[in-house]
């Protein structure tokens, strides 16, 4: 196979030692070998830049910078980047061998702005707890009534818009940052989306993004992240009305955490469930509804 684009992979990561090994091999083992990968380091305090460093290969880079947050390490990253397209793998995921080959099929010689390649959910030992459903929208128009089905995983960027169009690099963000980034950019740019799979979301215990100890946390940064949203005059021209299903997803969502989060007042949870329902009234008949629901009468019988 030719080789004629360079793609970037820029992998954050922050204490993921256990993880980041099998993560690099992936990259590796790609059939498709026009690549270099940035490894950038966000302040680790285990032994990840050990683990990093054994690795034998040219095309690894790493780097190690102060602790800000994910959004700031893959926007170093790209700017250390020289590849004809940007993909952000995070450190506990795995891309299958074919993933990049499978990439490039698509985006030779296309000069598509943006790909998204599904991925599925898989356990520690590789069972599938939820395989990928093929889009019956658009991405903006999933995004928008799905949430964030992409999570931060399976997109290809053209380098010019990665740069044009970086994360925000705001700490309170953190963990709602790709959300912001995606539909900014599927309100500017056409996703080109495949149907084949080709890596994986591997779920486990130490996930950032399933840790919510401090609610008050998650609800500052989804409410950061509608600000951001609204303040966007291409997003808000472009999603109109339907900025209230975006409001209502992200409600909705705490409500479930709240709900969860056995050290949480339910009280704050029924809230901003009522919330949801009040910025989109179907929201009462979607499955988080009825898993918050569901998890509110273990609370009241519990």
């Amino acid at each position: 196979m030719s080789a004629e684009l360079l793609f970037s992979i820029v992998i954050p990561t922050f204490n993921r030692a256990e993880f980041i090994g099998k993560t690099v091999q992936s990259v590796i083992q790609q059939s498709y070998t026009n690549w270099e990968l940035f490894i950038i380091d966000d302040g680790s305090t285990d032994h990840t830049e050990d683990v990093v460093k054994a690795i034998n290969d040219q095309r690894v880079h790493y780097t190690k910078i102060n602790n800000g947050e994910r959004g700031r390490a893959r926007n170093h990253g790209t700017k250390m980047a020289k590849g004809d397209y940007i993909y952000f793998l995070d450190s506990d995921d795995l891309i299958y061998p074919n993933h990049l080959e499978t990439a490039f099929r698509y985006l030779d010689k296309k000069n598509i702005e943006l790909l998204w390649l599904p991925y599925e959910q898989v356990d520690q030992t590789g069972k599938v707890l939820r395989p990928h459903r093929r889009l019956k929208k658009s991405v903006l128009d999933t995004l928008i009534s799905d949430g964030n089905f992409m999570s931060c995983h399976g997109v290809f960027l053209r380098k010019d818009i990665a740069e044009r169009h970086p994360f925000v690099e705001e700490r309170e963000l953190a963990g709602s940052e790709d959300m912001e980034l995606w539909l900014r950019l599927a309100s500017r740019y056409p996703f080109k989306v495949g149907t084949e799979v080709t890596s994986c979301l591997v779920e486990h215990d130490d996930r950032s993004v399933m840790n919510f100890n401090d609610i008050g946390k998650l609800v500052r940064r989804k409410e950061l992240m509608l600000r951001h949203l609204e303040q966007d005059k291409v997003v808000m021209r472009k999603v109109g009305e339907s900025f209230g299903k975006i409001t209502s997803s992200a409600y909705s969502y705490i409500a479930l955490h709240a709900m969860m989060n056995r050290n949480t007042s339910s009280r704050l949870a029924w809230k901003f469930l009522w919330k949801a329902w009040e910025e989109e009234p179907y929201n009462v008949f979607t499955r988080r509804t009825m898993a918050v629901i569901k998890h509110g009468l273990i609370r009241m019988l519990g």
